[in-house]
């Protein structure tokens, strides 16, 4: 039998200690995303439509507080720029150097690309 994947990312966190944050300009004005859990491994969103993250979200609607929920992965990054991850979303998500052409081919062969909004570019 197959050893099973560990989601690494499945332990829910603060908005002080997230796994990963986006920034840039959403739907919703200048937007920042803090990733606080996973639901699933990468392969498994990839393949999944409606596969979601627990978020903190903050944006020029949210008064400069935080919102929390669940959110759509492609809903939640949408237009935004990944610009700081934890080393445990790194190694999740196979991103494995500091240099992002790397982390974005890495992603490419993983299936997501820019234009899915999985991962925006950068890290």
């Amino acid at each position: 039998m197959a050893q099973r994947k560990k989601n690494l990312l499945g332990k829910s966190r603060s908005t002080q200690n997230p796994y990963a944050i986006w920034k840039g300009y959403g739907p919703f004005g200048e937007t920042e995303i803090r990733l606080l859990k996973t639901y699933q491994l990468p392969d498994k969103e990839k393949a999944n439509q409606y596969a979601r993250w627990m978020i903190a979200a903050k944006s020029d609607m949210t008064y400069g507080s935080y919102d929390m929920g669940d959110s759509y992965i492609k809903e939640a990054t949408y237009g935004l720029t990944l610009t700081w991850a934890d080393d445990l979303y790194k190694e999740q998500y196979g991103l494995v150097t500091d240099d992002p052409s790397v982390d974005d081919k890495i992603l490419h062969d993983l299936g997501y690309t820019a234009a899915e909004l999985i991962h925006p570019n950068g890290v």
